[in-house]
């Protein structure tokens, strides 16, 4: 068994909530995962979110990037996020996959800003890309790459794996 924790923070870097994976692995095959949130309360973590407001992963460094103009990289996946970022990218996702991206992400937080939204091709069935208000249909097709712009963020999407690690080439 593996576990690993992805801690969401405000943009003052305070803890608001994490996301807490276990993986079981199975012999030959993919093994069986239990993923679960905590938010902080008063100095400690309780199960569940208890009504606190989502926020996107990395958002100190997400919030910082888009000040000094610099691209967002919104992938699927905490681990993935955490593999661009060792690789010098800013990078970020949203918590509880990719059909769960909030308007507020795009027009608060990512106002004016490049991004660059990779999509997970990790299955066929699942080839599903970061959804956001801002994505048209085409965006939605994890073989292609496109450009759309809405309320003054731009977002590009490009296919990729779900096999995400930081390796320098």
């Amino acid at each position: 068994m593996s576990r690993r924790e992805y801690v969401y923070r405000d943009a003052s870097g305070e803890p608001v909530f994490r996301v807490i994976r276990l993986d079981f692995p199975a012999p030959g095959g993919k093994g069986e995962k239990k993923v679960w949130q905590e938010r902080w309360d008063r100095g400690s973590w309780k199960r569940g979110l208890g009504g606190v407001e989502p926020v996107l992963y990395r958002l100190p460094e997400v919030v910082e990037a888009v000040e000094a103009g610099d691209t967002i990289h919104i992938v699927e996946g905490e681990k993935c996020a955490d593999a661009l970022n060792e690789l010098g990218f800013v990078a970020t996702t949203n918590p509880m996959g990719a059909g769960s991206w909030k308007t507020q992400f795009s027009e608060d937080v990512l106002a004016g800003a490049a991004c660059l939204v990779w999509a997970d091709c990790g299955k066929p069935a699942e080839a599903t890309p970061i959804r956001s208000p801002k994505a048209s249909p085409e965006t939605a097709a994890p073989s292609t790459s496109s450009t759309s712009t809405q309320a003054g963020m731009t977002a590009t999407t490009s296919p990729t794996t779900s096999n995400c690690s930081a390796e320098k080439t």
